[in-house]
């Protein structure tokens, strides 16, 4: 499974192919219900959610909200329900919010004056990255959701309060009370009333609890997420980020709630909160799209291995990896398509080589 997966980013970059953002389709232009209204639509954004099998040391955060194991993978589709660009690997744990961002980060973009039929998290999450100032790696968008007002009392939290809390958490971080969804409701009565039994003068609700728990945990992915940026550093010492006033406004428009941050205030529980939280949560490490550059292997091999590549998907049609014979035909005359069992042949051929060479690898790790 890994070999087949290792030539997908290479197949992908000649298989999917962006439309062109000159050109009307013509199903827009032909169709009076949809000329001229949808004459700058290049196709659909969506993503699906594909069930998988992972081993149960990390399947935590392949895990999604219906329970279910799988990756989140967000495809683009032209109208003739072409798929024209692809990012999968991301963990099922993951938002489609965070996928598109993570995608825009990685290359995807549209074209000035054009636009995809997207949902509602989509175009919140696009609509964020067109109001960035910078359309380079770090200009990543963010994703922001008008919440109606809430009928729950906002309680009232300080640094002590916080740590207690995370305390608790780590002393419930065992198989016997927390499972790959989190905390069960007994094991969260069971952390409420020893928050209650140690801080008697606080009467937090169990939900109001809960709710500081979510709120640490946002705060510490999107630390995390945000110390990923260039240019970013972290104070080891002082618990806290540091960068240029610049990329703090960057990182503001990337991560709206980030600001609090700014202004040099701590977050000291980051380090607990990594130990809770890593392994739970998607961060995207599986996750590659079909506009990446195609890694290079410098290894034994890898000129071979490249050669072939270039040989199976050149254009549809034969690319010999050795000077050609002198031929006889006319300069005129059209170049021989492969044909299905060729390039059938030639993938069978290359999976073989990878599988021999893993196990070559295999042997020198264990000989």
């Amino acid at each position: 499974m890994n070999n087949f997966f290792n030539i997908v980013p290479a197949l992908s970059k000649h298989f999917l192919k962006p439309p062109n953002p000159a050109q009307v389709h013509p199903k827009i232009r032909n169709n009076p219900r949809f000329f001229p209204y949808f004459q700058n639509c290049l196709g659909a954004i969506d993503g699906t959610h594909v069930p998988m099998n992972i081993n149960g040391d990390i399947a935590t955060p392949f895990r999604n909200r219906k329970g279910t194991l799988g990756q989140n993978v967000m495809v683009v589709c032209d109208f003739d329900l072409n798929f024209t660009f692809i990012s999968c690997g991301w963990e099922g744990y993951a938002t489609d919010a965070r996928v598109l961002r993570s995608a825009i980060r990685k290359g995807f973009r549209v074209p000035e004056g054009k636009f995809y039929l997207v949902d509602g998290v989509a175009m919140s999450t696009m609509t964020n990255v067109r109001r960035s100032p910078r359309t380079g790696t770090q200009g990543s968008g963010g994703v922001t959701k008008k919440r109606g007002t809430s009928s729950k009392a906002r309680a009232s939290w300080n640094a002590d309060l916080e740590k207690a809390l995370v305390d608790l958490l780590h002393e419930h971080n065992t198989p016997q009370y927390r499972g790959q969804n989190g905390w069960s409701t007994d094991v969260w009565n069971r952390i409420t009333k020893k928050f209650h039994d140690n801080h008697p003068y606080k009467n937090y609700t169990k939900g109001q609890i809960q709710d500081k728990e979510k709120e640490l945990k946002r705060e510490y992915k999107m630390l995390k997420e945000a110390r990923q940026q260039s240019g970013v550093s972290w104070n080891e010492k002082r618990c806290m980020i540091e960068a240029d006033p610049e990329l703090w406004d960057n990182l503001i428009i990337s991560f709206p709630k980030i600001g609090k941050f700014r202004s040099n205030k701590a977050f000291p529980l980051f380090d607990a909160l990594g130990e809770l939280y890593d392994g739970h949560l998607a961060e995207g490490n599986y996750n590659f799209t079909s506009t990446e550059p195609t890694q290079a292997h410098t290894s034994g091999g890898g000129m071979q291995e490249a050669s072939m590549m270039e040989n199976f998907v050149g254009n549809g049609e034969a690319q010999p990896t050795v000077p050609a014979a002198p031929s006889t035909s006319t300069e005129n005359e059209p170049k021989k398509r492969r044909s299905n069992g060729d390039i059938v042949a030639m993938m069978e051929k290359y999976i073989e080589m990878k599988t021999k060479r893993g196990r070559e690898q295999a042997n020198r790790e264990h000989g």
